[in-house]
């Protein structure tokens, strides 16, 4: 049963070319600065000045999974933002970086607690802020792996509880009983509950007992 989890890919990273990173601010030369940041790393920018528009292209079906998020915006800022987006519960979890002028110890611990998964201050350096996209992208690939790595467990976990029950065994022919008063061999119920495959051979004692005196006869 292990090998089935062995075959699970290990995680990727999308290439550059078809990441996307989401930058919500409203300030006009901070959302030109990004854009130049993100394009030169080989990434495409998707630049909104809304933050309800923010929000909505992250509850989406086709959401980036990198945003760049300023604190200070009107109508939502980026601490509510962030809130929203955790409790909407999207289909993939966004890595959510504040970008912002508030660089106190108590602002960082309010924007982390508020759900975001990093934080970096203004000016921004370019440098830096690409480094937290990549180390956001390890995150992700990391996370999509532990879910794939669980639904496996609980696949296997749920055709393997057969396995863990008390069932019944004739004494005489071996056969086990299951779904209502069935019968079958263990092999056939191992090979249609829990999907074993069997192939076929001799153990040293029957090969000794059985099919070694029956090879010797023919000769």
């Amino acid at each position: 049963m292990n090998a089935a989890a062995d075959r699970v890919p290990p995680p990727t990273v999308p290439p550059s070319s078809a990441l996307r990173v989401l930058a919500v601010d409203d300030d006009a030369a901070t959302r030109h600065a990004l854009t130049a940041i993100i394009q030169s790393a080989g990434w495409t920018p998707v630049v909104v000045e809304d933050p309800e528009e923010a929000y909505e292209i992250l509850m989406g079906p086709d959401a980036p999974p990198i945003a760049l998020v300023d604190w200070e915006m009107p109508k939502l800022s980026g601490l509510e933002l962030c809130q929203r987006v955790r409790r909407g519960e999207p289909d993939a979890r966004p890595y959510l970086i504040f970008v912002t002028m508030h660089s106190s110890s108590t602002a960082i611990v309010t924007g982390l607690d508020a759900g975001a998964d990093a934080y970096m201050t203004k000016p921004i350096a370019a440098d830096e802020l690409q480094a937290r996209v990549r180390a956001g992208l390890r995150t992700i690939a990391v996370q999509s792996d532990l879910r794939v790595r669980l639904r496996e467990a609980e696949t296997i976990a749920a055709q393997t509880k057969p396995l863990r029950e008390t069932m019944a065994i004739c004494v005489y022919c071996h056969r086990v009983r299951h779904d209502a008063d069935q019968w079958s061999t263990l092999e056939e119920y191992l090979r249609t509950h829990i999907k074993v495959k069997f192939t076929h051979g001799f153990c040293p004692t029957c090969y000794t007992y059985h099919v070694k005196p029956d090879l010797e006869g023919d000769f």
